[in-house]
Parts: C-alpha cells; structure tokens; sequence
C-alpha cells in the first residue's frame, strides 16, 4: 500500500489479522537519540473532556493525570489520533494505517501522553514493530478519504478498524475553517496539544516503561465536525459512554503533517500500575 498524495481519493486496503506476530520478539531499545521523518497523510485528532474519577486508575503510579475544570468540574483529557503513515526507512518505505489512543498526562511536572494502545493497519511495519517496541495491535483498518483539492478541505473522511483488540469507526466533516493563530491555547485544552515536540510513554509486556518523543511540524488543523464515532475501547476502558463519544472537544483534520520520529527509549525499571481492569486488555499481540 502507498500513500496517494496526489490523489483526492484514498481507499486503503484491510490487512488481515495474523497470528505470527505474536510469536516476535522485540529486541531492547536503549536510546531514543535515532530519528526518522516521515509524512502522515489524513492526518485526524480528536479530544474528549472526561471525569477525571475515570481516569485515575489507567496511568501508572509515577504519572499524575492532567486535569482541567471544564464547566466546574475535573476532567481527564484523551485524544485519538489517526492518520496513514506514508512510510520511512525504519519500516521498509511500506505505508501504512495507525490510530493512537491517548491519556494526557503529567510526568515530573512536564505534560506527556499514555498510550492506552495503538491500532496498527498493515503488515507492511512489521520490520518496526520489531524495533520499536509499541504497544500495536494489527488490526484490519479500511481509510477513506476524499479531499477537494479546489475546496482546500475533507469532501468525506472515514475509518473503520477492526480486530481482537478493539473496533472503532469515526467519521469527520471539514468545515472549512482552520484554526486562526492562538485560538487552540485559548480553548480549555490538554496541555501537550500546545506544543509541536510531546513525549509519549507506554508499558512493555515486562513491565518496564517505555518513552518516545515525536516532533511535528507545519501543523495547521482544519475544524472539523464528529459526524459519527464509535470506539469499543474508550468503552471498555469506562472513559466514555456512546453518547459522550460524539461530543468531543475538539475535531480536527490536516492533509499531511510532516513528522519526525525518535527511537523509543526503554526506562528497565518496572513500575507499579493502579489499574482495577485485566491488564492483558492493554498489552501488545506479541511478547517483549
């Protein structure tokens, strides 16, 4: 599968589910000094207030929840963010579909993101998910995108993914409008979301933590419309009701944001986790 930048119809195809991905093993990555840049095309965030009682219990120990008072009341923040990688040399150059679910949090002060998981679209990353050890779960994910180049917006933006993990489907109207300068860190919004370098943590199935950093740039959101979303996972996990799910905060598109990717980091010191649901939930589908 490849990226279609000069197309302004993308359908990408489903990847099946296999069962020999559980059976790779992810090798220790102890430095996150290597990068790599890319492009993520149909580029989408989505952010959700949420009560922050909910939340507290999905982060680790050595992390506090990022809380705001939205209509007098504490909220946790979570964001998903989906988009089709357009490839790099760390994956062999193959595109592929990736959706990020993520807890906003604070790590020593500084606002990071806990990744609940990440839905991953395409064998083509096998070669990274084998160096990088995420928290991916292959899952069969169909892309369709249809941008008017004349318009300079998404005439129709949709996904679907499905797996064992989770099932989602979202689907976002362009209004037209992007966001006029200032007016993001005006809105009550999490506060890794101002800047364009953020950290990401996350758990490997030893219980050792793991840590990235990625770095966007020319990033110029268009406000968009939630027209439908569905999301098993944000469910499951009590984050948010069907209902809550088509309400969000924030919806916004980009047709491609540039992006550089550094190697994650592995901490080696197992942590103590709060969570009163089967971890097994959140572990990635092979063994670290």
């Amino acid at each position: 599968m490849n990226a279609l930048p000069n197309h302004s119809t993308a359908v990408i195809g489903i990847a099946p589910v296999v069962s020999l991905l559980s059976k790779v093993r992810a090798p220790l990555a102890k430095h996150g000094n290597v990068s790599t840049n890319t492009e993520l095309h149909h580029f989408s965030l989505i952010v959700y207030s949420a009560p922050a009682e909910r939340a507290k219990s999905l982060a680790p120990d050595s992390f506090e929840i990022e809380e705001s008072v939205v209509n007098g009341r504490k909220t946790a923040w979570v964001s998903v963010v989906s988009f089709l990688d357009s490839g790099s040399r760390l994956n062999g150059g193959g595109a592929f579909e990736q959706t990020c679910y993520r807890l906003h949090v604070r790590r020593d002060g500084e606002p990071a993101h806990w990744l609940l998981g990440i839905s991953l679209g395409s064998l083509s990353a096998v070669a990274s998910r084998n160096l990088w050890s995420l928290p991916w779960h292959l899952s069969a994910m169909e892309f369709q995108a249809d941008y008017g180049k004349a318009g300079g917006g998404y005439r129709n933006y949709r996904l679907q993914t499905q797996s064992h993990w989770t099932n989602a489907s979202w689907e976002i109207s362009d209004t037209g409008n992007s966001f006029a300068t200032g007016q993001l860190k005006e809105a009550p919004l999490p506060a890794s979301l101002l800047s364009n370098t953020f950290s990401s943590f996350f758990e490997r199935r030893d219980g050792s933590l793991g840590f990235y950093r990625t770095r966007y740039s020319g990033l110029k959101l268009a406000e968009g419309r939630l027209k439908h979303a569905r999301c098993d996972l944000l469910e499951e996990l009590g984050l948010l009701t069907g209902d809550e799910l088509m309400h969000p905060a924030l919806a916004a598109t980009q047709r491609i944001v540039p992006c550089q990717i550094y190697s994650p980091a592995v901490y080696g010191v197992a942590h103590s986790l709060r969570r009163g649901f089967e971890i097994e939930r959140l572990l990635p589908i092979y063994a670290s």
